[in-house]
């Protein structure tokens, strides 16, 4: 019996298609996932712009070599996913290793990402674990990162990718906060959607029609949005750096080695790495 997904969750997943996480273990994951919630929507925006899943892929090939690039070149072995939900990045990456260690928050679906991770292979045991915790309790998540085996005196990346639209700027930065080491040895990767004045008109209702869509699937009132500049000022404030930052044609470019959607503009949503 397949595990069903909420529709938001399930429009991603098929939108990326299985196309980034590409390893055994992540892909046998995937197949046991119920996407058939996200159908309709996925029909709904494609009906509106055909190229939605580029997107996607983009952003998530780009995290996933932030991410590799992190463990290969900062030697960092210990992956922090906030908002994890039922998402294949951490199978992904502990298909590479045993000695990497992810822990993976959110607030549902955590008893049931266990259970499938398990059902994909028993070592994985050992080097996902899942914490059931509402983000919004801040001062909660080192203390169950520690109790789950993570070492505060050791580099940590943190990815937080499809999250930042659901948390208000004060929520979002005080989690971050939670993160601040004296070396700045934390990497954080944050992904983020533009304001509405920062995208070009011939994009933007393409670039507002899903976020519309999952605010009334998911009942919020408003999206959160960030551009690079906004970013800058809430570092200062924390003492942290920003180390890249990442705009879609980049993404595209890396992933494709072309720009087929992305020549002249550079889309919506962007990603940027901190140093904490």
């Amino acid at each position: 019996m397949k595990t069903d997904l909420s529709s938001t969750s399930a429009l991603v997943l098929l939108w990326t298609n299985g196309e980034i996480h590409t390893s055994h273990f992540a892909q046998k994951f995937l197949s046991m996932l119920n996407l058939d919630s996200g159908r309709e929507i996925l029909e709904q925006c494609k009906k509106l712009w055909p190229h939605y899943p580029e997107i996607l892929k983009n952003r998530k090939s780009c995290i996933l070599d932030l991410t590799k690039n992190n463990i290969l070149e900062n030697k960092i072995e210990q992956i922090v996913i906030l908002g994890a939900g039922l998402d294949a990045l951490s199978l992904e990456i502990c298909s590479h290793s045993k000695k990497y260690r992810v822990f993976e928050i959110d607030a549902k679906n955590m008893d049931v990402k266990r259970d499938l991770i398990r059902d994909v292979h028993l070592s994985l045991v050992d080097s996902i674990s899942c914490i059931d915790l509402n983000l919004s309790e801040s001062n909660k998540i080192i203390p169950n990162l520690i109790k789950h085996g993570w070492n505060k005196n050791m580099p940590s990346l943190i990815i937080i990718e499809g999250l930042s639209y659901y948390l208000s700027e004060d929520q979002l930065w005080r989690i971050i906060g939670e993160f601040k080491s004296e070396n700045q040895n934390n990497h954080v990767v944050l992904e983020y959607l533009l304001p509405a004045n920062r995208i070009p008109n011939e994009w933007l209702e393409i670039a507002e029609y899903p976020f519309n869509l999952i605010s009334r699937d998911a009942n919020l009132s408003s999206i959160t949005r960030y551009d690079v500049e906004d970013i800058k000022i809430h570092l200062k404030k924390i003492n942290a750096k920003l180390f890249t930052h990442y705009e879609m044609k980049a993404m595209e470019k890396e992933r494709t080695f072309q720009n087929a959607l992305f020549d002249q503009q550079s889309g919506w949503i962007e990603i940027c790495e901190i140093l904490m």
